[in-house]
């Protein structure tokens, strides 16, 4: 049960960056699978408590190279990624009060919306610098060696 497909109009010419983006949706995907299969609550806690974790690794890479590449938006851009952040922190605190072991729809619609808006709007902005600043900016990403997960 796939909640979410790769597919070109996520392809931002930048191997580093749709990587981490393929992991994002796996790790989205591997949440919806388990909700809707009924795991135990403490599973879907580690599953989002994963998913945000490397949400935040990725929001970091991703500002590292926008800084590398001197992105005009950067500011503009980490305070949408502050935004996401806080949603889905907002949301796992909600779903520790909830009774309930499975993940609400509506967080679904958000993350869908988020990986569908975000990549293909917002960080396609990013992917458009001329080629020699992309050089830097993966640069910048593998120098830090947290590029897997």
């Amino acid at each position: 049960m796939t909640f979410i497909t790769w597919d070109t109009t996520l392809d931002l010419h930048i191997d580093i960056m749709n990587n981490e983006h393929r992991i994002l949706i796996n790790h989205m995907n591997h949440l919806y699978q388990e909700s809707h299969g009924r795991a135990e609550k403490a599973t879907i806690r580690r599953i989002l408590q994963d998913f945000a974790a490397y949400a935040a690794k990725h929001f970091l890479d991703e500002e590292r190279y926008m800084a590398a590449i001197d992105f005009d938006d950067l500011v503009v851009h980490r305070s949408i990624h502050q935004r996401l952040l806080k949603r889905v922190q907002d949301y796992i605190e909600e779903y520790e009060r909830s009774a309930s072991a499975s993940v609400d729809e509506e967080f679904f619609n958000f993350l869908k919306i988020w990986v569908t808006a975000h990549i293909r709007g917002i960080d396609a902005k990013y992917a458009t610098v001329s080629p020699s600043r992309v050089s830097a900016g993966v640069d910048a990403v593998a120098a830090t060696g947290t590029n897997r997960r």
